[in-house]
């Protein structure tokens, strides 16, 4: 029987042997020459060698078809690049993907190329087409890899892009460009459909300073003449990419488009080292208000971008589009304004439900800037806004139409059921800095800090001193908890404002409303002073004129607090964790309608809680986590909140396929408690780690150690006589 074992060990290690040592030839297809005729490169050609020659300095153009089958491998030997004048069909799969590299390891390309030379080249060009927005026919790349391209060529220019399109549109799925020395996307002068799927764009640096160059995507339709193209990216990720750019776009860089869809997509850790748009820059696109709708940016995830100028997350100048649905944190604006979004001067948007947190801008706007609002209208609809710095500014939340001393004539806001939570600013305005007409309302504006909560400045408005109709509306919001040290709401717009049916409770140190406005010897205070009547407070009269300063007519103040604003959240949450359980306080709500609280924790913070408990009473302030009865890690750490909910709540309000809870925008549940957190314990239960990655030695090596107890027993010894005698006196050597 041992015999046989070893036999069979024997065997089995000598066909490991074969293959990890035998290394059959490699038969290569080097490409010299143009292509002039159809052309397929196949998988028993591949590797195919881009080698050129020297008249064409290595660069082969295609003026036939060109198709590559599944797996093949094109490598440059040099600065070489591949110029497709009529048509490339490259299309992988999942487990044989193209792949284009150097030659040898550190080398580089130069770029693959889409573009004429002349009108006749463009008439024999064949275009991609699609069919219900379904790929038909055309160049097209799919499952294709183009690693470590975008380098020099032979004249030290640099390279238009990894991948250049100039006025060409092929359709790209599962196309991944990484490590690339210049953009990895470049479409210049488009006039069609630009179709993107499921690309991944990683690690690409765009060193020069070229306008309109992105480090991942930049895609500029046409300027003078003819339609503009259109472009449709969708489940794509856009990461670790760098520009040098003054159009900035560590990410993405857009300009000129008749449509845009830009959804599904993650846009992350991209840098704009001089300019602005660390994520997205868009500069431009040939569009009206009326076209608004042409132009939608949903459904992505932009976070960790950073940009030296405006906008870390996205700079958007003269554009008009649609914002839905997106998740845009932890951007940064390093030395400018609007740390997640920056609207330039005629830039417009409608924002609608998107997550907007922990966002830092060195200037203004931590969460959003806004230029201006002259001509246009911007409106802020179900967003959560929090967690948002303006470090040495105003607008911890938003800031909006700080217009630089132009005088606004006409355009308004509406900032309407809104969470504008925890947010903070150097100067003042932690939640908003406004200089604009317009609406707010139904908001919960909550725990933001600075100077001053909400601060409406608008000296060069024009408008009439007295006798015009408000036109700048605040009502139905909740004001609770903020931490403001010289006011709540504070006006000096000449705008006056109507501020009426808030609840306006437990905010700091500072006035709750004052107004100040400087005015010539002509002019009748009084005809200046604003209407902040109706109000709640939580306190008496006597204790609100004490908190009422300047040009405000306060009186009557409101007895009872109003049910038809936002649900305030659970204040004074405090925690305690002892023997394997957390025992979660609070002070109880002061809203009469209140039916509940919810329970909230996991080891995401907010919004992203994965556990919850409901149907907690009102009457309760106290709730106890057990962990083993939940089944949590006491290795892990974990964060806690409570929600309230008023008696109109329902979970059905909250819709699946939206990134906010519309029960906490809608104002039935409340946003959540400050969060507590409990530190996940050294040493505890958990996952182990380490050890990966060693299954094929450690099998090596038990063959081994059966081979070498083969070789001790001489009757086992002798079905191996074509072993050397060298061979069997040096294994002496290891007993």
């Amino acid at each position: 029987m041992a015999s046989q074992f070893c036999r069979i060990t024997w065997a089995t290690f000598i066909i490991i042997l074969l293959v990890i040592f035998y290394a059959p030839s490699v038969v290569s297809l080097d490409v010299i020459d143009d292509i002039t005729v159809d052309t397929t490169w196949r998988l028993e050609d591949s590797p195919i060698i881009i080698r050129g020659n020297a008249e064409n300095r290595g660069n082969i153009n295609v003026t036939a078809t060109l198709r590559i089958d599944p797996g093949v491998n094109v490598k440059f030997d040099g600065p070489y690049s591949l110029i497709i004048k009529k048509e490339l069909i490259a299309i992988g799969t999942v487990t044989q993907p193209i792949l284009f590299e150097p030659l040898s390891a550190g080398g580089q390309w130069v770029s693959i190329e889409f573009l004429t030379d002349d009108a006749s080249a463009a008439e024999s060009r064949v275009w991609t087409s699609f069919n219900n927005g379904e790929y038909d026919s055309g160049s097209t790349l799919q499952y294709v890899v183009l690693d470590s391209g975008g380098g020099l060529d032979f004249s030290q220019t640099p390279a238009n892009g990894v991948l250049y399109l100039l006025d060409a549109n092929p359709y790209l799925k599962h196309v991944t460009i990484r490590n690339g020395q210049s953009t990895a996307v470049t479409a210049i002068d488009l006039s069609n459909l630009l179709k993107i799927e499921n690309a991944t764009f990683e690690n690409n640096v765009q060193s020069d300073s070229i306008n309109g160059r992105a480090g991942g995507l930049s895609v500029i339709g046409k300027v003078n003449s003819g339609p503009s193209g259109e472009l449709e990216i969708t489940g794509s990720a856009i990461s670790n990419n760098t520009t040098n750019s003054l159009d900035g776009g560590g990410g993405i860089v857009l300009g000129n488009l008749d449509k845009l869809t830009l959804s599904n997509n993650t846009i992350s850790n991209n840098q704009s080292t001089v300019s602005q748009g660390g994520g997205i820059s868009l500069l431009g696109i040939n569009a009206t208000v009326g076209e608004q709708s042409n132009y939608v940016i949903s459904n992505n995830v932009i976070i960790d971008n950073t940009a030296e100028g405006d906008g870390g997350g996205i700079a958007a100048n003269s554009y008009y589009f649609n914002l839905i649905n997106n998740r845009i944190t932890h951007n940064i604006s390093l030395n400018g304004d609007g740390g997640g979004i920056y609207f330039g001067t005629g830039a417009q948007a409608s924002t609608t439900e998107n997550i907007i947190m922990y966002n830092i801008s060195e200037g203004a706007g931590g969460g959003v800037f806004v230029e201006q609002v002259d001509g246009l209208v911007f409106d802020f609809l179900r967003n959560v806004i929090a967690e948002n710095a303006s470090n040495t500014s105003h607008g911890g939340g938003l800031d909006l139409a700080h217009d630089g001393g132009v005088n606004i004539q006409s355009g308004k806001i509406i900032i309407d059921s809104n969470i504008i939570a925890d947010n903070f600013a150097e100067r003042h305005s932690g939640a908003m800095n406004i200089t604009a007409v317009g609406s707010v309302t139904n908001n919960a504006i909550l725990r933001n800090e600075s100077r001053s909560i909400m601060f409406m400045l608008s000296p060069e408005v024009i408008a009439p001193f007295a006798g015009d109709p408000v036109d700048l509306t605040v009502s139905q919001n909740a004001f609770f908890y903020n931490i403001s040290e010289d006011n709540v709401l504070s006006n000096g717009s000449k705008v006056l404002p109507l501020v009426n049916n808030n609840n306006i409770v437990e905010n700091g140190n500072g006035y709750y409303l004052f107004s100040s406005l400087a005015v010539s010897g002509t002019v009748d205070p009084l005809s200046l002073t604003f209407d902040g009547s109706n109000n709640y407070y939580g306190m008496d009269e006597a204790t609100v004129a004490l908190n009422v300063d300047g040009l405000v007519n306060y009186n009557p103040i409101a007895t009872q607090i109003f049910e038809n604003v936002p649900v305030s959240p659970p204040n004074n949450l405090t925690i305690e964790h002892n023997n394997g359980s957390v025992i979660l306080t609070w002070d109880a709500n002061p809203e009469t309608d209140l039916q509940g609280y919810h329970i909230y924790w996991g080891t995401d913070q907010a919004p992203d809680y994965q556990f919850r408990d409901t149907g907690v009473p009102a009457s309760v302030t106290r709730y106890v986590i057990n962990y083993s009865d939940r089944g949590l890690d006491a290795s892990k750490t974990y964060y806690f909140a409570v929600t309230a909910v008023d008696v109109s709540y329902s979970d059905a309000a909250d819709i699946s396929s939206t990134i906010v809870n519309e029960a906490q925008t809608n104002g039935n549940e409340s946003w959540f408690s400050e969060e507590q957190v409990v530190f996940g314990v050294v040493g505890g239960t958990g996952g182990g780690g380490g050890g990966g990655g060693g299954g094929s030695f450690n099998y090596m090596f038990f063959l081994l150690l059966m081979l070498l107890a083969c070789m001790r027993s001489p009757a086992i010894m002798r079905h191996f006589a074509f072993l050397k005698e060298p061979l069997l006196s040096k294994s002496a050597y290891f007993w």
